[in-house]
């Protein structure tokens, strides 16, 4: 069996095709495109075309399913309806094509088919837990707009409105993160203009999370307090999730971006959360999104089934 499986969030877009299995080949790209967008579906369908070509036709052969977990798709049903469509109509899969969501695909991954909590922190941040009974529950992934709290746009967001404070001579600000962004963006007068118009604002401010926790690392306080705080926001969502758990199923997978910075992230979260729920295990995932995705392609897939979005698929361009 050959499956093609992406994990597809705000930032970038991973693509793997397994065989019998094993991974054979991996791509990733820039990405800025999901589901929650208005026009995610042909944006999605480029990059999966992108995707394809430089995998190459020996790494892809005669591909059998095709899945794509892509952020937004449990809140935009009707999109991620159409994006499944799409690929079936397209004849991507000489089988089927699946589409749900990068933290339903992260937590197969993750975790191992156990029940748990996986955290997934990059630009954004969501928590999703599954119970032994089957009993599903999402804290956060709100996007950057509404939530997303302790994510990558988070702290970036917090390390530019304090170069911008500094920048105006108001109190809270950082000469340290000031200068940083001027090293990536350029004049601070003309920052806001330049994120505002940017294509991918998200992507954009959550750049600069590398700069915060450089100048962290460094010993700027102000950066320091953005971090604490990101923790902390992200420590109540795991714990949001695992209280809507039993006591037995309470155990906690943390997975992206973010938490490859131990120092910063993964070690006092761990703290936190120990604080929080003493007796909680916080560990690093098992396998990552694209590999809970490749486990996701051939039904039925348990408790998540009903998660997914599955349809027939020919390869001969028509809906099977």
């Amino acid at each position: 069996m050959t499956v093609l499986a992406a994990d597809v969030g705000r930032t970038s877009f991973r693509a793997a095709v397994f065989g019998d299995g094993a991974r054979r080949a991996s791509v990733q790209l820039d990405s800025g495109a999901t589901l929650a967008d208005d026009d995610g579906v042909p944006r999605l369908l480029r990059l999966l075309e992108t995707a394809m070509r430089a995998l190459g036709d020996a790494a892809i052969g005669e591909l059998e399913h095709v899945v794509v977990a892509a952020a937004g798709a449990l809140f935009r049903p009707t999109l991620a309806e159409s994006f499944a469509d799409a690929l079936a109509a397209g004849g991507y899969a000489g089988q089927e094509v699946v589409v749900t969501t990068d933290i339903v695909a992260a937590h197969a991954g993750a975790l191992d088919g156990q029940s748990g909590v996986v955290l997934a922190a990059g630009t954004g941040a969501v928590a999703f837990g599954v119970s032994g009974s089957g009993k599903t529950t999402l804290v956060d992934g709100a996007g950057y707009l509404i939530g997303d709290a302790g994510g990558g746009f988070a702290v970036g967001r917090a390390g530019l409105a304090a170069a911008m404070r500094h920048h105006d001579g108001r109190r809270g600000g950082s000469e340290r993160l000031a200068r940083l962004a001027v090293d990536q963006y350029g004049p601070l007068a003309k920052l806001p203009g330049r994120l505002h118009s940017d294509p991918a604002p998200a992507r954009a401010v959550a750049s600069f999370t590398p700069a915060v926790a450089k100048a962290a690392q460094d010993g700027d306080p102000t950066a320091a307090a953005i971090w604490r705080d990101a923790v902390a926001q992200l420590a109540e969502t795991a714990t949001a999730a695992c209280q809507a758990l039993d006591e037995r199923d309470r155990r906690v997978a943390v997975t992206g971006s973010l938490f490859d910075l131990t120092d910063l992230v993964t070690d006092p979260f761990s703290v936190t959360m120990a604080a929080r729920l003493p007796g909680v295990v916080v560990r690093r995932a098992t396998g990552d999104a694209v590999v809970g995705a490749a486990r996701l392609a051939t039904g039925p897939a348990g408790v998540y089934e009903h998660l997914l979005f599955r349809r027939s698929s020919s390869r001969d361009g028509r809906p099977a």
